[in-house]
C-alpha cells in the first residue's frame, strides 16, 4: 500500500462535501499570556497567523479610521425669506428740521443738538432739535412732542418754542468746564465756548439751552446773534418796523 501523496487527505473531504476544520490558532511570540507592548504586535491574529503592527491608518484592535474630519451630510433647500419692499420702508428716515418764517424774515444764524431744558431737576423730559436766530425771533425746532403739556395753544405768529427778539430781557451764557458765565450785551464778546445759555424773557419765562453735544463754535456764533439782534441800538432795526416800512412803501398807500 502507497503513501498518499500530501494534501489527497483535504482534496477526498473537499469532493465529499465536507469543509476543513480551521487552522489552529497561532500564539504570539512570548506565549498565549504575553501582552505585547508599544510598538509590537497587538489585538486579534489576521487569517494566516499574522499580526498586524500599528501604523498610520490604523488602532490597536486592527480597526481602520480616517484622519480627515467627517463631511456634514445635512443640506438645506430652504432659501431665506426675500426682503420686501414693507421692510425696507419701515426703516427711520432722518427728517430735516426747518424753521417755519414769516414773508421777509431771514435765519441769521443757527446750531444743530441742541437739548432744550424742561424741568430743573430732571433731564428726563428735555428734547433735542436745532436752535435758529433769525431777525425776528429764536426757535427752537425739534420732532420730540412736548411733555407733562395738558393744553395745547397756537399762535398766528409763534410756534410752540419760539421767542421773539423784543421779549428778551436779559442773555446769559454759562461754561460749566470753566465755571464762567457772562451777561451777554450788544457789540459784546465772548472768549468762553458757552456750554449753556438761559434767556430771561419780559413776560416772565425762563428758556434753558444745552449745547454738550453741539459744536463749540456754533454755539459761541449763535449766542452773540441773538444778543446782537435782541438788542439793537436802533429801534427801526427791529423786523417789525423794517418788514412794515417795506409792505407800506410798496403799497403806495397814503394815510
Amino acid at each position: 500500500m502507497g503513501v498518499a501523496p500530501p494534501g489527497s487527505a483535504r482534496l477526498r473531504l473537499f469532493r465529499a462535501g465536507a469543509r476543513p476544520g480551521p487552522s489552529p490558532p497561532v500564539s504570539p511570540p512570548g506565549g498565549a499570556g504575553h501582552r505585547p507592548g508599544l510598538g509590537s504586535c497587538t489585538g486579534n491574529a489576521e487569517p494566516g497567523g499574522v499580526w498586524p503592527a500599528i501604523g498610520p491608518g490604523r488602532t490597536g484592535g486592527g480597526t481602520m479610521f480616517s484622519l480627515k474630519p467627517p463631511r456634514p451630510s445635512f443640506r438645506s433647500y430652504l432659501l431665506p425669506p426675500a426682503q420686501t419692499d414693507d421692510k425696507i420702508s419701515s426703516e427711520p428716515k432722518i427728517k430735516k428740521l426747518e424753521p417755519v418764517l414769516l414773508p421777509g424774515e431771514i435765519v441769521v444764524n443757527e446750531v444743530n443738538f441742541v437739548r432744550k431744558c424742561i424741568a430743573t431737576d430732571t433731564s428726563q423730559y428735555d428734547l433735542w432739535g436745532k436752535l435758529i436766530c433769525s431777525n425776528f425771533k429764536i426757535s427752537f425746532i425739534t420732532d420730540d412732542p412736548m411733555p407733562l403739556q395738558k393744553f395745547h395753544y397756537r399762535n398766528l405768529l409763534l410756534g410752540e418754542h419760539d421767542v421773539p427778539l423784543t421779549c428778551i430781557e436779559q442773555i446769559v451764557t454759562v461754561n460749566d468746564h470753566k465755571r464762567k458765565q457772562k451777561v451777554l450785551g450788544p457789540n459784546q464778546k465772548l472768549k468762553f465756548n458757552p456750554t449753556e445759555l438761559i434767556i430771561y424773557c419780559k413776560d416772565f419765562r425762563i428758556v434753558r439751552f444745552r449745547f454738550d453735544e453741539s459744536g463749540p463754535e456754533s454755539a459761541k456764533k449763535v449766542c452773540l446773534a441773538i444778543a446782537h439782534y435782541s438788542q439793537p441800538t436802533d429801534l427801526q432795526l427791529l423786523f417789525a418796523f423794517e418788514y412794515v416800512g417795506k409792505k407800506y412803501h410798496n403799497s403806495g398807500l397814503d394815510f
